[in-house]
């Protein structure tokens, strides 16, 4: 009987036999980057998607955006100013 694949892999033939590896994501500029995973409102993915839509990027990249500029680490997005 055959074995089953696990999640998060795909088969890959060598000669007769078909092996198993990892699905690994391209690394991006920082390779040491790391994966933080949050929980979010079903209105903030909405709001989050429309702003990707409209800047054309992904919903990662738009996260990635989105913080950077509220925190001031691009010059090129303006942070958020707050009420003084």
């Amino acid at each position: 009987m055959a074995k089953k694949a696990k999640a998060g892999s795909r088969p890959r033939v060598s000669g007769k036999t078909a092996t198993r590896r990892p699905v690994r994501r391209p690394g991006g500029e920082e390779t040491d980057a790391l994966v933080v995973p949050v929980r979010l409102a079903p209105a903030t993915v909405d709001a989050l998607d429309r702003w990707a839509a409209r800047a054309g990027i992904s919903r990662p990249e738009a996260m990635r955006r989105l913080l950077e500029a509220a925190l001031g680490g691009l010059a090129s997005y303006a942070p958020i100013e707050g009420p003084d």
